[in-house]
């Protein structure tokens, strides 16, 4: 009993991560509606699949497409009608064979609750690896695993986009203090996994993450940092070998594909509008050069402030530390301005546009404005780090004013959530569904065996 109570005790940060997941999860569970935009695509694809599976076979070619898909023209379908080659579909998930007994829209929520709490425990497990105080881990599990972007991104038909909630298991994997083989194989596996389940975007995000915090740690650290940037050479390799299959096929069937690439946020007006306007995800907004529901950052005002106070309390202890060997903290909170500037620059003007002229696979990247979203989450990161390093420095109860200076930001960061909730499950999915596969059905048994 002893030994349990203790397990318990040790295991609690999970059971309050998983308590916030519900939480923030709970209106989309209990509503039976689906989403809008690209939302008609995704239930096309998972449609095709479930089929496939009912059909006691694998999921083949996009040989029956439904009327209303043809009319939109999605650009993924133009190039090849393979499903394998489709840098969009759940190709391989463990969630599809759920497919064969849950129905489209279940299995859309199913899918995203257990990769939202996959993210949260994720969150939690890598602010253990960073010394995080418990209180600080659900911190950074409410404003990162549980960001209004996460479910606007759904909202609107990005599926694939719950690949990101794996990030933090990456993370988590890669900082492994042992090195050890079968963290930086586990770490290569999960990455590999979101491009089989219909993710390129959140693959090549985490694939230059990596690259990037590895460049930068080696500047921080410079020769000790070594042996960092041998384990993740090793999972960047490992990585890309694993994901190899659906690369190549991707690859030989898009290489001819090209869309424009455009501009990211052109001036500080759309990034501090991003950042403090909460309307909802449509219609359009032109002022910030962005879709909206697209580009989204909302944290609030009260975020600007605080990561603004973050800030100069890194600059502060950088400076205070400067000439002599920086702490551990210290280097670490240098990389994460690193790389959120990094990202910074490129979602902003043209700097993604000529960069991708130099390397051009990285042209499957045209909205250069979703980056802004990678720099806001390792600027949250910074944020708390720094927050609970503050904490850690000083006892008696007056500290919590650091933790509860976060509240007001988890707050509003839940009802955005909320609001992008209902454009979330706002569409009565069945007629789509029954359209689509009639349709589907229809021209499968016209089809000469």
């Amino acid at each position: 009993m002893n030994r349990l109570r203790s397990f318990l005790r040790r295991q609690f940060d999970l059971f309050l991560a998983l308590v916030l997941c519900a939480f923030w999860n709970a209106k989309y569970v209990s509503r039976p509606g689906g989403g809008t935009a690209d939302w008609v695509k995704e239930l096309f694809y998972l449609t095709h699949i479930r089929l496939a599976l009912l059909g006691g076979h694998l999921p083949g070619p996009f040989n029956a497409i439904p009327s209303f898909v043809v009319s939109v023209d999605y650009p993924a379908l133009r190039p090849t009608r393979s499903f394998w080659a489709n840098p969009e579909v759940f190709t391989f998930s463990p969630f599809v064979p759920l497919l064969r007994v849950l129905s489209v829209p279940v299995f859309i929520k199913v899918l995203f609750v257990a990769h939202s709490a996959l993210g949260c425990l994720g969150v939690t497990m890598l602010g253990r690896r960073l010394g995080l105080h418990p209180a600080f881990r659900l911190a950074l599990v409410a404003l990162t695993a549980l960001n209004p972007w996460m479910m606007a991104h759904y909202a609107v038909g990005y599926t694939p986009h719950v690949n990101i909630l794996l990030c933090p298991w990456v993370a988590y994997f890669l900082l492994d203090p042992g090195r050890r083989k079968r963290s930086v194989l586990a770490a290569s596996a999960i990455c590999a996994l979101m491009i089989y389940q219909g993710s390129l975007h959140v693959f090549l995000w985490t694939m230059l993450s990596v690259a990037g915090v590895t460049l930068l740690a080696m500047l921080v650290q410079g020769m000790s940092a070594m042996r960092i940037a041998t384990y993740n050479l090793v999972f960047l390799i490992a990585a890309s070998a694993f994901a190899g299959p659906k690369l190549y096929a991707s690859a030989r069937a898009y290489h001819q594909f090209h869309r424009e690439v455009r501009s990211g946020l052109l001036v500080i007006d759309d990034l501090f509008g991003l950042l403090t306007d909460p309307s909802p995800i449509e219609p359009f907004v032109p002022r910030y050069n962005t879709s909206f529901w697209d580009g989204s950052v909302f944290m609030g005002w009260w975020f600007v402030v605080v990561a603004a106070a973050a800030l100069f309390s890194v600059a502060f202890r950088l400076r205070s530390d400067w000439g002599a060997p920086l702490k551990t903290r210290s280097k670490q909170l240098l990389v994460l301005v690193g790389a959120a500037l990094a990202w910074l620059s490129c979602g902003w003007g043209t700097n993604w546009i000529e960069l991708t002229r130099l390397v051009r696979p990285l042209e499957c990247e045209i909205y250069a404005y979703r980056f802004i979203f990678l720099s806001l989450m390792f600027l949250v990161v910074l944020v708390v780090v720094e927050l609970d390093e503050l904490f850690a420095e000083r006892v008696g109860a007056r500290r919590w004013i650091l933790f509860a200076v976060l509240l007001p930001v988890i707050h509003f960061g839940r009802l955005q959530y909320q609001l992008h909730t209902e454009t979330a499950t706002g569409t009565d999915a069945s007629p789509r569904l029954a359209e689509y596969e009639r349709e589907m059905n229809g021209a499968s048994s016209a089809r000469p065996p």
